[in-house]
């Protein structure tokens, strides 16, 4: 990446605002998120909204210049992978109660085991495990219209470099997580993403660690209830000793709750719908640090 705006863990909260208005007023934002099988597996949703943004203190805005939305077709090792846990699942009972009793007292299980264990686990955690969870989480549904993974991918870089200079590509997480995967995935199939990958970058998940939340802690000891919202009380080891610690949640579940559509609104985990959500949401959290610290 060219520059990287969200790096802020060495500034004052005010002077780090001001560095950010000053590099960042004037550019084109670019919010973009993806849908995965999991963290390995393929990309089967892109998300992006673009906005001309002269004022970062200004209201969230609601009218892109731009946007992409596309759903990616299952791929081959994707399907047979679904197929083959499936399998599994509709044995699930059979495969578990024959060696639950050799898992117990620490002898070899087979992999098939393993799966069965760690879906139930996940499954009884509310968590998505296998191929299919992750589609009926991400409400991914095929239709005629869904493009290869190439074909995707290619696409979306082309739209980005379609957006002209002075971008800035946005997103939560996409430092670790986002930008990596397109670049693998650039490699893998044979795109060109070196446009892509030179563009100057804000992760809002930095944002919170780096800025934000040192903010919130402040604003929350100072009364702040809405602010509490965004800790919860665990236990760390400092310095050899247990201690109780309010942790910080930077989630972007978290942020739609306290600064999106509301505790009600369930996130859809579609990269459209998490993307206008973040826009929202990250747009109201700078005016409120913005104000505290004014």
């Amino acid at each position: 990446m060219d520059e990287d705006y969200s790096m802020l863990s060495n500034m004052t909260p005010g002077d780090a605002l001001a560095y950010m208005e000053e590099n960042l007023n004037g550019k084109t934002w670019v919010f973009w998120d993806l849908e995965t099988i999991g963290f390995k597996g393929q990309i089967t949703q892109y998300g992006a909204l673009a906005f001309k943004i002269e004022d970062i203190a200004g209201p969230a805005p609601s009218k892109p210049v731009s946007s992409f939305e596309v759903n990616v077709a299952l791929s081959e090792a994707t399907k047979e992978q679904m197929a083959k846990e499936e399998a599994l699942a509709a044995r699930a009972d059979e495969i578990y109660n024959a060696e639950i009793d050799a898992y117990r007292a620490e002898q070899e299980v087979s992999d098939e085991f393993k799966f069965i264990r760690s879906m139930k686990k996940a499954h009884e955690n509310g968590r998505p495990h296998t191929v299919k969870d992750m589609l009926d989480y991400t409400h991914h549904t095929p239709s005629e219209s869904d493009m290869g993974e190439k074909e995707a991918l290619q696409q979306f870089v082309d739209w980005f470099t379609g957006l002209g200079d002075n971008i800035l590509s946005a997103g939560h997480n996409i430092i670790s997580f986002d930008r990596r995967r397109i670049i693998a995935e650039g490699q893998r199939l044979g795109v060109d993403t070196s446009v892509f990958e030179d563009l100057d970058v804000f992760d809002t998940l930095k944002f919170q660690r780096e800025l934000m939340q040192n903010v919130a802690r402040e604003m929350m000891e100072r009364g702040d209830e809405k602010m509490t919202k965004f800790f919860r009380e665990t236990e760390k080891k400092v310095k050899g000793e247990i201690k109780k610690v309010m942790a910080f949640n930077g989630k972007l579940q978290k942020m739609m709750d306290l600064y999106g559509p509301g505790p009600d609104y369930i996130q859809l985990h579609t990269a459209v719908d998490d993307t206008k959500q973040l826009v929202e949401a990250f747009f109201k959290i700078y005016a409120d640090v913005k104000k505290f610290v004014e």
